[in-house]
């Protein structure tokens, strides 16, 4: 079965795009509406992740939206995928000199047990690349239990 992208689909000087997993898997958990002082990137997407990564041509800063669904390929765990979830993602602040801006939902749960795996890895990645999470806390309810 072939998957037709709908992006770039561009309106009033903006433009919106999916994530490379429309084409790949048949969906996409993530898009945005971006204007022309942007370019994407896709050489540091990831067919695998819902991931857009976006430059800004005048100041060169790196913009990426992630979302980490919690299905896995098969025979991964949910901790080996985020593990190559970052794995990608510091590829990404690697080729961001100028800075990165990293906004989405990586799916940790931080009012679950503090030494969860996922929480630990995402915060070891934020203080290698000097991140601030602004936001870590439950912004909506699943009733998951990380099966780190």
């Amino acid at each position: 079965m072939q998957y037709r992208s709908a992006s770039p689909f561009t309106v009033n000087g903006y433009t919106f795009e999916s994530s490379q997993t429309l084409d790949t898997r048949g969906k996409s958990r993530i898009g945005c509406w971006f204007s022309s002082d942007y370019q994407r990137v896709r050489e540091l997407d990831n067919d695998y992740y819902e991931i857009l990564v976006f430059k800004n041509k005048k100041t060169g800063i790196v913009v990426a939206g992630v979302y980490h669904p919690f299905k896995c390929f098969e025979g991964e765990t949910v901790r080996t995928n985020f593990e190559r979830l970052v794995e990608n993602l510091t590829q990404i602040a690697n080729n961001s000199p100028e800075g990165l801006i990293m906004i989405g939902d990586f799916n940790v749960n931080y009012e679950n047990d503090a030494s969860c795996p996922l929480r630990l890895i995402l915060e070891e990645f934020c203080t290698e690349w000097n991140l601030d999470q602004i936001v870590d806390f439950i912004t909506r309810s699943r009733n998951r239990i990380c099966d780190c």
